[in-house]
C-alpha cells in the first residue's frame, strides 16, 4: 500500500515539502509564526494547485479537514498563505479562520488548534 504524503511529512525531517496526490498538488510547511503577538508553532499551506476538472468539487476541502485535524491534534495552528482566490478566502472564513496580513500586505488566514 502506498505511503500517504501527508503522513510522510509530518513523520519525516522535511520543513517544507509538496504532497502530491492524483487530482491535486499542495506545498505544506511546518514554521514558527508570530500571529497575536506570540510565536505560534503552525502547519502551512502555501500553496494549492487542483486539476481542473476536480474543482469546486471538495477534494481539497476533505484534505483541509484533516490537515486540521492533524494541526489541532499536535497543537498546532493551521496557517493558509497569501488566500487570493474568493472562494478559498470565503470557505476559511466559514471554517472559523482569522485573518492576517503578511510582509507583503496580502491577506491570510490562520486557525487556532481546536
Amino acid at each position: 500500500m502506498k505511503e500517504d504524503p501527508l503522513e510522510a511529512f509530518l513523520a519525516g525531517n522535511w520543513r517544507n515539502r509538496w504532497l502530491k496526490y492524483p487530482c491535486m498538488e499542495v506545498y505544506v510547511r511546518k514554521s514558527s509564526r508570530v500571529l497575536s503577538g506570540q510565536l505560534i508553532q503552525c502547519f502551512d499551506i502555501g500553496s494549492v494547485e487542483v486539476d481542473e476538472g476536480y474543482r469546486n468539487k471538495g477534494v481539497f476541502r476533505v484534505f483541509l479537514k484533516r490537515f486540521e485535524q492533524i494541526a489541532a491534534r499536535e497543537g498546532k495552528h493551521v496557517f493558509v498563505e497569501n488566500a487570493l482566490n474568493p472562494l478559498l478566502a470565503d470557505m476559511l472564513r466559514r471554517r472559523g479562520y482569522q485573518t492576517t496580513l503578511d510582509a507583503i500586505h496580502c491577506e491570510c488566514f490562520f486557525l487556532p488548534p481546536q
